[in-house]
């Protein structure tokens, strides 16, 4: 094979590359707002299954009314805390908290969403595994009853804001800890 037929074999593998990647692109612009829209569904969901009694849930990093003070905020970000959602009754009472946290696993990102009660006693009402492809038999143990409901009733910090359930190191286990990274930890062995 001489230089120009490389040369050629090479402009044509660039050219299929660039076709390829631009229908990749194409198709990713052509169902991100689905894909977004079921994801928002699929939390709605999941919020309503940790809190059953609630009417409405208002986001406490973006709603004006509800909203936490920026440095809360930038703290529980750093805590991988994704978000922090208050439940309201319809009779307008708070009705607890959804948290959705997310951390590194093993071999895959988990992401959980937990609910909270309201004050004074701020206790783990439920969890739900969101996201987790961590290792059959052990890893993958976080998504059965008997792990989750082990949480339950736990008491957490005495503010909602900073209380979050956090996967910790990929040798299992979840700890229950404000971000000052004060707590307790439970593990899954």
């Amino acid at each position: 094979m001489n230089f120009k037929e490389v040369c050629k074999t090479a402009l044509n593998l660039v050219i299929i590359c660039l076709c390829v990647g631009a229908m990749l692109a194409l198709a990713n612009q052509l169902t991100i707002k689905k894909i977004q829209e079921n994801e928002r569904k699929e939390t709605e969901e999941n919020r309503k299954k940790l809190i059953k009694s609630a009417d409405k849930f208002v986001d406490m990093f973006k709603d004006d009314k509800y909203k936490l003070n920026n440095e809360i905020i930038e703290t529980l970000k750093k805590n991988n805390i994704n978000s922090l959602v208050e439940a309201f009754n319809k009779d307008g009472k708070s009705a607890g908290y959804v948290v959705e946290a997310s951390r590194d696993g093993y071999s895959s990102k988990i992401k959980i969403m937990y609910s909270v009660s309201p004050a004074p006693d701020f206790k783990v009402m439920g969890m739900l595994i969101k996201k987790s492809a961590e290792t059959p038999g052990l890893g993958e143990n976080i998504k059965k009853d008997n792990f989750r409901n082990q949480f339950k009733d736990k008491l957490l910090d005495d503010k909602p804001h900073k209380a979050c359930v956090a996967i910790t190191e990929p040798a299992g286990g979840v700890n229950i800890m404000d971000p000052s990274m004060h707590g307790r930890t439970i593990t899954t062995t």
